[in-house]
């Protein structure tokens, strides 16, 4: 089975540190290459899934074994985002090379449902928390819950 890293982190990111966040989650991404990670799962959500999908997708324009993989919590889950953020959103769902719906559609436990899978499928993660009161703290503990390693990018940022 192929090594697999998660990425989680929040929807809205400090625009005036995205250049750095951007620039860290790149290092890492290829720091877990190295290693011999070749699938990323993202969780297909606006801010930090985004960025590190859109990063693994052009990484793999020159390292065919790169994978994407995307794990949705529902179908339509983008119904009420921005026009520009819905075109992304499809655009990198069909660039990956796996999508999962978690549920057909919205139930109160899918969100979790979706983090924890996350989690499961991957041997590690990179993360953007700047606080556990969100979904991706909820994930960074599943995290530690299965023993994952886990590396902030906030932590190296704002260190």
């Amino acid at each position: 089975m192929e090594r697999a890293c998660f990425f989680s982190g929040h929807r809205v990111l400090p625009a005036a540190r995205l250049a750095d966040i951007q620039k860290v989650l790149h290092y890492e991404i290829v720091k877990c290459i190295d290693t011999g990670i070749t699938a990323f799962i993202a969780g297909g959500a606006l801010g930090f899934d985004t960025i590190a999908a859109q990063q693994v997708l052009e990484l793999k324009k020159d390292d065919a074994r790169i994978k994407l993989r995307l794990y949705i919590p529902y179908r339509h889950f983008e119904r009420r985002w921005r026009e520009q953020d819905i075109i992304a959103y499809h655009r990198i769902m069909g660039m990956a090379d796996a999508v999962q719906f978690i549920s057909d559609t919205y139930t109160p436990a899918c969100i979790r449902q979706r983090n924890e899978a996350l989690v499961r499928d991957a041997e590690c993660g990179i993360a953007f928390q700047l606080t556990g009161k969100s979904g991706t703290g909820q994930t960074t503990a599943f995290a530690r819950m299965y023993g994952r390693e886990v590396v902030n990018i906030a932590d190296i940022i704002y260190k």
